[in-house]
């Protein structure tokens, strides 16, 4: 299946360089479901808010460099399916190669791999046929526990521009005199003062999985021992591409990796949520290139990646990736099995339809059993520009979201810049507070930069696994379970009824942690 790529002291800053306008739809797959239940702090009964400054359309990004700003497409796939073609996936009971053979007669096709550890493998079947008539047909045979397409994921960003902490008050409304960079995002979560506790920024025990598009190996907040694994699953087929570099040739996975774990107090860039942590990084995603500049990712390769960040001491797992069909076969087997073996896995609410317009929906693996789901949330200073203390916060108009309370559904910040942010071809026209700046990589194509504003539910998640890592620094014992109820119990409410259990509070929850 395939997958396609949303207290410190201030930071440097570093000078606009290239950015992308980039929103990909969630491609992921796998049976629905929810995880625990949890009780609200709040719950939400207003109406949705809106903020008259939002006005996210794809048409609004442009393929040219405004003012030495470059800004790309989004990458929404509008295509009229997320499903591999002349493919199938099916989980047996027993690794019985007649079981194989049964399939195989039923529906005219062969077996392309055989039946592995886990029980499943993937058939192919005639170019004329639908894989999910395919996969109905095979369920009903004994010996099969279940069968379904193989899935295209995509990365989650909606929109880069570019660079760092800040400082509170923040209101500079004189932008051309002084208009400097601030991550609102950790203030509006009160990480300055969940920073304050004894294991300050994490402890580097505890691994963080980011399975995306790698990481830039040059960026300086990304080394010094950060990364301690690595591995490359682009081909499809859920094997390790031994000869292929971990580099990110795309920014996705470089800026997920420092908005959950950037190195923290450094004096360099800006500042990740448990920047004391260590990172383990698995790149699914093809490298992009001039014929196809955001290539989708296999749910096999994802799966793959899920069971080797469990086998190489992973506690946390972000999956900043997804789409609207699930994948029962590989991907959400492999969710359960990093759950069981007591890792938490956090993913992306995804981004909306084609159209950048939030929806009732949750995308997989967002959607699978047990998993942290997150969505974006945003401020809007429409009524006082850049000032911080006049904004409110809102569910961002592209975030998708669910109101069923059994699923462990939270917002955090992703975003929500308005298209006069998006076509901004200077820095003193910048408002920070409409965006989310973190990390980038040089190697991006299309151009790159250390550091970068962006927006999506891409960017929520990691903040939300890097939460879930200074939860487990205080506390190693914690369950998967345990961190969700956590998490859902002590969010915010912010007054918006697609915020789920509220936006999440990092002080609040740490404080609640024994």
């Amino acid at each position: 299946m395939d997958i396609i790529t949303i207290g410190v002291i201030p930071i440097v800053r570093r000078p606009i360089a290239a950015s992308a306008a980039c929103l990909a739809a969630l491609f992921l797959a796998a049976c629905g479901g929810g995880g625990s239940t949890t009780v609200a702090s709040a719950v939400p009964t207003a109406a949705p808010k809106r903020c008259v400054q939002t006005a996210f359309s794809p048409s609004m990004a442009h393929s040219t460099a405004i003012g030495g700003v470059r800004v790309r497409p989004p990458s929404i796939d509008t295509s009229s399916s997320d499903i591999v073609l002349g493919e199938v996936g099916v989980r047996f009971a027993s690794s019985d190669p007649q079981l194989l053979q049964h399939a195989e007669s039923l529906i005219g096709g062969r077996a392309l791999s055989t039946i592995d550890r886990h029980g499943a493998a993937t058939l192919s079947i005639p170019a004329n046929t639908d894989p999910r008539v395919a996969a109905r047909s095979i369920r009903g045979l004994p010996g099969v526990i279940d069968a379904g397409p193989i899935v295209y994921r995509h990365t989650l960003d909606v929109i880069p521009n570019d660079p760092d902490f800040g400082s509170l008050p923040y209101d500079p409304q004189n932008p051309s005199v002084s208009n400097p960079p601030i991550e609102w995002d950790m203030y509006v979560m009160s990480l300055p003062k969940a920073w304050s506790d004894s294991q300050a920024f994490g402890d580097s025990s505890v691994r963080i999985a980011i399975i995306d598009t790698g990481y830039d190996t040059t960026n300086p907040d990304l080394q010094g021992g950060r990364v301690v694994a690595t591995v490359v699953f682009d081909r499809g087929d859920g094997s390790v591409d031994t000869g292929a570099s971990i580099q990110d040739g795309d920014g996705h996975g470089t800026d997920t990796s420092g908005i959950a774990a950037g190195d923290t107090n450094n004096a360099v860039a800006t500042a990740g949520m448990a920047g004391g942590v260590s990172l383990i990084e698995a790149r699914v995603f093809p490298t992009p290139s001039p014929q196809h500049t955001n290539p989708p990712a296999s749910t096999r390769d994802v799966a793959a990646a899920i069971d080797w960040a469990v086998a190489n001491g992973a506690k946390v797992i972000n999956l900043s990736l997804g789409s609207p069909t699930a994948d029962t076969t590989y991907e959400e087997p492999a969710v359960a099995r990093a759950i069981a073996a007591g890792v938490t896995v956090v993913a992306a609410a995804g981004n909306g339809n084609a159209h950048g317009v939030g929806q009732p929906t949750l995308d997989y693996p967002a959607a699978d059993p047990g998993v942290i789901a997150v969505g974006a949330s945003a401020l809007c200073d429409a009524p006082s520009a850049r000032d911080y203390g006049t904004a409110y916060e809102y569910v961002a108009s592209y975030s998708n979201y669910t109101t069923d309370k059994s699923r462990n559904y939270v917002v955090a910040p992703g975003g929500d810049p308005s298209s006069q942010q998006i076509q901004c071809p200077v820095s003193s026209c910048i408002d920070y507070l409409q965006w989310i700046l973190n990390l980038y990589s040089t190697t991006a194509f299309g151009g790159g930069s250390d550091t970068v504003l962006i927006a999506g539910t891409s960017m929520a998640s990691p903040h939300v696994a890097g939460l879930a890592a200074l939860m487990l620094s205080d506390d190693s014992s914690l369950t998967p379970a345990q961190i969700a109820s956590t998490i859902t119990s002590t969010a915010i409410d912010i007054g918006d009824a697609r915020q789920g259990f509220g936006r999440v509070d990092a002080n609040a929850a740490l404080a609640s942690v024994p």
